[in-house]
């Protein structure tokens, strides 16, 4: 079996309005250490499919890169971190790159730098925007399976854009992805259905009070929220993995990779697309 590797370890708000134009002219993608390979390619189609025009899509394997990049254009642009591992993330952010760089990156996720850089974070990328986090999941050894829960090290460095958030079901091996399931969804817009969870975070109650909640697993339980991080610049952090499209025909896959518990959720009700222009309109791309 394919892995379907979105995540490995180691929140509806009454009030929701489409975002002003953002003007955003180049997609940052993080592709390096820690970087599901498969989220990244399939979070560029989306932005292909999408997004018209189709924004300048670029990639970068290193963190210093990405940051020396930005610091040399003055256009708005989107900073994306895909599902992947939120330990590796941390660990670029942490140890990789300089103090410098790394004021600068969270200066500019604030409004207060030269540029306007709005952030996406699915999956991995929505844990590395938290102040802390805790994730749980499944580990199995020779004799037993038990439930791990892993606490955001306090030395590793993240982005700090969202308060506190968990893993959305505690089921999850990230070993074989066993507990990966197509949960069933409600958008702002009113639409229900399913979309592929892998691992990812949920966010609770108290996120309806200060951020936008996009889509939600119940009236308390929210999927995906979002945040204005200065003049119409903006981050969205996503526990579910809607870049995965299965009604796509451009999205390469045979449904017998999938572990058989998830067939049904791959062939009934999915809105992904949905879910995507959802969350797209909402950082200011014109669909």
């Amino acid at each position: 079996m394919k892995r379907l590797c979105f995540l490995i370890p180691f929140f509806f708000c009454i009030l929701f309005t489409q975002n002003v134009q953002a003007g955003i002219s180049s997609v940052r993608i993080y592709s390096g250490e820690g970087a599901s390979q498969s989220s990244v390619k399939l979070i560029a189609s989306m932005f292909q499919r999408h997004v018209k025009p189709a924004p300048q899509i670029l990639y970068f394997e290193k963190l210093s890169s990405l940051i020396d990049n930005l610091k040399e254009d003055t256009e708005a642009s989107l900073l994306v971190m895909p599902g992947g591992s939120t330990i590796l993330y941390e660990h670029q952010f942490t140890s990789k790159i300089s103090s410098e760089q790394r004021e600068f990156l969270v200066q500019a996720l604030r409004g207060k730098g030269p540029t306007q850089v709005s952030y996406l974070g699915i999956g991995a990328g929505a844990f590395f925007a938290a102040t802390d986090y805790k994730i749980s999941f499944q580990m199995e050894d020779r004799e037993k399976s038990q439930l791990i829960h892993y606490a955001s090290p306090y030395n590793m460095k993240r982005l700090n854009l969202f308060p506190t958030m968990s893993s959305a079901f505690q089921d999850f091996n990230p070993k074989n992805d066993e507990g990966a399931r197509f949960p069933i969804i409600s958008l702002q817009t009113g639409e229900k259905g399913t979309v592929f969870w892998n691992g990812g975070p949920a966010f609770g109650s108290s996120y309806s009070y200060a951020y936008n909640v996009l889509a939600s697993f119940d009236e308390n339980t929210f999927a995906i929220v979002g945040r204005k991080l200065g003049e119409n610049a903006f981050a969205v952090i996503s526990g579910l993995q809607f870049e995965f499209d299965p009604y796509d025909s451009n999205n390469e896959f045979d449904i017998k990779d999938f572990p058989t518990h998830l067939h049904n959720g791959i062939r009934n009700g999915g809105i992904a697309k949905e879910t995507a222009i959802t969350v797209l309109k909402y950082l200011g791309f014109t669909i």
